[in-house]
């Protein structure tokens, strides 16, 4: 009996281990076909340091999600609030990007790493997505929609392959920043306006 109580346990927890799994794919995907498909060096290097700025914006709505996470699970009525909350800080930290991201690098790294600022800046767009994620991943564990998670990760994950197979050759660094803002921000989003107004049981609790 223990035996397959483990093995239930483990059957509820396979999707978080796919999402997890598909997180740090989706984490590192760009670096890996950057190497793949150009052959300068210091490509990696420059990309690399902007999604390693980035990744520091990353701690604060993950941390948010978690320290919600109990009232998320138990009172949906603030859900929005907590959206408006993540989504503000998310756009504060896309301008402060955008604004100061040339400094920032410069001071920080030194004129060698220059087009990182720029691949700073659009790998900021996807801290939107970001933001929403974790909020919006304690809400469909509050639905029994959890498996839901792990689509969006992989979803996210596909659309990233596929964006960086075509942009990677035409834009370089460039393309692969726009793929990984895209495919995040568009995975969220089209699944949250996929719940909002075509799942009819659930369209006043998204």
């Amino acid at each position: 009996f223990r035996l397959q109580y483990d093995f239930q346990k483990l059957k509820e927890a396979l999707p978080w281990v796919v999402s997890n799994m598909a997180g740090l794919l989706l984490l590192r995907m760009d670096t890996y076909m950057i190497d793949l498909m150009l052959s300068d060096t210091s490509s990696s290097a420059q990309y690399g340091m902007a999604c390693t700025f980035n990744e520091f914006w990353w701690f604060v709505p993950v941390s948010l999600g978690v320290f919600w996470s109990k009232d998320i699970l138990s009172y949906a009525k603030r859900i929005n609030f907590y959206y408006a909350i993540v989504c503000s800080l998310a756009f504060l930290f896309i301008l402060f990007s955008w604004s100061f991201g040339d400094y920032f690098i410069s001071v920080i790294l030194g004129k060698d790493f220059a087009e990182s600022a720029l691949l700073f800046k659009i790998l900021s767009i996807s801290g939107l997505g970001v933001a929403i994620f974790p909020i919006l991943k304690w809400h469909l564990v509050r639905l029994n929609m959890d498996r839901n998670v792990y689509i969006i990760q992989l979803a996210a994950l596909l659309l990233n392959f596929g964006l960086n197979l075509w942009f990677i050759p035409i834009s370089g660094l460039i393309g692969a920043a726009i793929a990984s803002s895209v495919s995040l921000n568009l995975a969220i989003f089209c699944f949250m306006i996929w719940m909002k107004f075509f799942r009819r049981k659930h369209r006043n609790k998204l």
